[in-house]
């Protein structure tokens, strides 16, 4: 909501808007980590949430199924703001917080926009091609891809009980490429926890007639965790970072 790069969120903040996409294809699973990020692809195209879930390996999966729960919280806010102000516009339907990089705090997102079509248009997600592959001495294979406008993304492929799945990287606002670990999702869902709670004191203070606009309230929310956020509630990045340097 600063200066740092909103894809610092990568592929799980646009994941985490809404869960109401089409049931996920059963019995669907990756036996190459190409052929996860095939099925990614595939899934994001049809706007299902549950099925990009599916493919989605720890830390990432359990990040975003907690950001998922969001959506019972905001839906609580978004109540009160039409009960006081009427419907707007400008509707959140859920929060999340990107993984920091080294010592910075998670950075905290307003999401808007329906899911479905959050994921048909992220072009992150379509049109992948892939550059390079790389087995590590762990046996996760780290991906690296680019889309149709020639930017460069990365994978890190694991094999489970479930088949090859993915941890998709995030990036600092230079558009350097890191991998969420335990600990940096750890910060996002205490954060989170702090965040539901904010929310709800927000609503009540709503009730109150406190805020004169949506913008107002959620701004309020905003700036517990960001000092300086931007004005109103951001949606689908219209921009990508650059691409990926060449040593």
């Amino acid at each position: 909501m600063t200066a740092r790069n909103l894809f610092a969120a990568g592929v799980l903040l646009l994941l985490i808007a809404a869960v109401q996409a089409a049931e996920p294809l059963k019995g669907r699973t990756a036996n190459t980590p190409e052929e996860a990020l095939k099925l990614l692809q595939e899934y994001a195209k049809q706007g299902n949430a549950e099925g990009c879930l599916s493919m989605l390996a720890e830390p990432s999966h359990s990040l975003l199924q907690g950001q998922m729960a969001s959506e019972k919280i905001v839906a609580v806010l978004e109540a009160a703001l039409d009960a006081k102000l009427g419907k707007g516009d400008l509707k959140v339907h859920a929060v999340g917080f990107a993984p920091g990089k080294n010592a910075e705090p998670p950075l905290f997102v307003l999401m808007t926009g329906s899911l479905e079509d959050g994921l048909k248009q992220y072009e992150p997600l379509q049109d992948l091609s892939r550059v390079s592959r790389e087995t590590r001495k762990d046996g996760t294979v780290v991906l690296s891809v680019k889309d149709k406008h020639q930017r460069v993304w990365k994978f890190t492929a694991v094999k489970d009980r479930m088949g090859w799945r993915l941890i998709d990287w995030a990036a600092d606002p230079r558009g350097e490429f890191f991998e969420p670990d335990a600990k940096r999702v750890a910060a996002c869902q205490k954060a989170m926890e702090e965040a539901r709670a904010v929310i709800l004191e927000v609503a009540r203070r709503v009730g109150a007639g406190e805020f004169k606009t949506r913008e107002q309230a959620w701004l309020a929310v905003a700036t517990k965790f960001d000092p300086k956020p931007a004005p109103q509630p951001i949606g689908p990045p219209e921009k990508l970072p650059p691409p990926e340097k060449k040593e």
